[in-house]
């Protein structure tokens, strides 16, 4: 599925666009925006791009989906390379997770080695589960609410 994203270049209107892509014949995308870069065509086809990027890893995710089996490692190292090799395959990484959410590949991976929550939300929902199925020692069984890292560092 291709997006029609030179539009604002080749002196369509937005109202054609939008016929355009609702009927998804469209024709091409631009990789560089060195000529665009005046007035407010810049901004539309930075949206536009990330639009399209969106849904082409949706799609790729999609396609991945029913291939991957959730056996999830009990050691904690091998967990870790699993879960990096479980985002690899679904087209991801951790720094493209960091991107997405405005933060540094290091915050993310702090998730990998230690409780974190917040990213292990993260981590779970791009890998289509949830934070107590990769990290069971990490959330109380009966709840499902994160155990504290003070209590959790008491018991190791």
């Amino acid at each position: 599925m291709f997006v029609f994203v030179s539009y604002a270049v080749s002196g369509i209107d937005e109202t054609q666009f939008r016929f355009y892509k609702e009927r998804q014949t469209t024709v091409s995308i631009l990789h560089s925006f060195a000529f665009a870069s005046y007035g407010q065509i810049q901004p539309k086809l930075t949206r536009l791009l990330a639009v399209v990027v969106r849904k082409k890893r949706e799609l790729r995710r999609m396609k991945n989906r029913n291939t991957i089996a959730f056996s999830v490692p009990k050691d904690a190292g091998k967990r870790r390379e699993w879960i990096k090799y479980q985002l690899k395959i679904r087209g991801l990484s951790i720094a493209e997770l960091a991107r997405e959410h405005s933060a540094s590949r290091q915050a993310v991976s702090t998730a990998l080695v230690r409780s974190n929550p917040r990213w292990e939300h993260v981590i779970a929902e791009a890998l289509e589960t949830t934070p107590n199925t990769l990290w069971p020692e990490r959330y109380d069984p009966e709840t499902l609410i994160p155990i504290p890292r003070k209590m959790l560092e008491a018991a190791v």
